[in-house]
């Protein structure tokens, strides 16, 4: 009987250990929305418009007509 508790107990602390470390976000480090604790990805991911940062910023050079990297001159 001592045996089947402790083989009940065991297995519980295994599977609520295992939960609690399965943490979904996006897990890569250059999207937007990365997400440091997770550990699992779940395809959320976004990334900036080509020349802009995440907040929605232009991160380069705005031409004469207000094209962030535009080329009017």
């Amino acid at each position: 009987m001592k045996i089947l508790v402790k083989i009940l107990f065991l297995s519980m602390l295994w599977f609520s250990c295992e939960s609690e470390h399965q943490i979904y976000g996006c897990t890569d480090n250059t999207a937007c929305n990365y997400d440091y604790e997770a550990n699992i990805d779940n395809n959320t991911c976004w990334y900036p418009e080509i020349n802009y940062n995440c907040e929605g910023d232009c991160i380069i050079d705005i031409d004469c007509n207000g094209d962030c990297g535009g080329d009017a001159v």
